[in-house]
């Protein structure tokens, strides 16, 4: 009898063990049932964030100005409006006496200018300048140089004219969508230096001056070239000339097709005056340069 009883007890155990396996457990009062861990849904590429991308390392800005390299080197190449003019009656690198850096220095006489040996397209370009005595002194930068040399090469010129420093338009055979004209004045007083700042990307020129933008100039053809600076009647001195080329762009919205305007619309076109043989000077005057 107890035999039998033990077997029917040993029977009941057996079936509990297996309801409590099939059987969930019942969660107590006010707590929350345990589910299942819910399945990430797959990532949209249209809505899905966008990656970090690491910043491109650019070069070192390059110092155009130097006094350990011979002048003018490799780096620059000079053209006058006289005939047989010798670099050194406009041109030469010194060391500045305040601060012992070199210093570019221009007689303005007679004219022409400096340029680089090296074309450019996509570039961030820094230089300050001053004139020692002349309220009215005249330079500016070229950019873009293309073409034959005279005055004044197909280029783009910033105009460091001190009343209208940063104003921008197009010489020679050069064109621009448009230009900055009747910019406000921003140049510092006679002996104090001026800085300028230009970013040129597909054609596309950033000016600022002395911290305050001037504009942007848009369509720029041709949009590489020589880089230069002119000797335009007045005593001006340069010095921290820096450049840095860019990586071209990637982004083809950022590239400006080189078209031709539109017949009764034309572009902006700088004038290409031709230079009197026995001066050298162009026989239009033009404050703008």
């Amino acid at each position: 009898m107890f035999a039998v009883l033990g077997g029917l007890f040993l029977l009941i155990g057996s079936i509990d063990l297996q309801a409590d396996a099939i059987v969930p457990a019942i969660p107590a009062s006010g707590s929350t049932p345990a589910t299942a861990p819910a399945t990430a849904p797959a990532s949209d590429p249209a809505t899905a964030a966008p990656q970090a991308v690491a910043p491109v390392a650019l070069p070192a800005p390059v110092e155009l100005i130097q006094l350990t390299k011979p002048f003018p080197g490799t780096t620059w190449k000079f053209f006058s409006g006289k005939k047989d003019a010798k670099l050194e009656e406009t041109w030469s690198i010194r060391a500045d006496p305040e601060t012992s850096k070199p210093l570019l220095i221009c007689t303005g006489s007679p004219p022409g200018y400096l340029f680089t040996q090296q074309g450019f397209e996509n570039f961030e370009l820094e230089l300050e300048w001053r004139y020692p005595t002349d309220a009215n002194g005249n330079s500016g930068i070229l950019l873009f140089i293309n073409g034959e040399d005279h005055l004044w090469p197909t280029s783009v010129q910033v105009q460091l004219f001190q009343p209208e420093a940063g104003a921008t338009f197009p010489h020679g055979t050069a064109q621009t969508d448009n230009v900055l004209q009747k910019v406000p004045v921003v140049s510092k007083p006679v002996n104090q230096w001026n800085r300028c700042q230009v970013l040129c990307k597909s054609g596309t020129l950033t000016v600022t001056v002395n911290g305050q933008k001037i504009g942007e100039v848009t369509g720029c053809r041709p949009r590489a070239g020589g880089i230069g600076l002119q000797s335009e009647g007045a005593v001006v001195h340069f010095r921290n000339f820096l450049i840095r080329e860019l990586p071209p762009t990637l982004d083809p919205a950022d590239v400006k097709p080189e078209t031709k305007p539109d017949a009764g619309e034309p572009a902006n076109k700088g004038t290409d005056p031709s230079v009197a043989p026995e001066t050298g000077q162009s026989p239009i005057s033009d404050s703008r340069k």
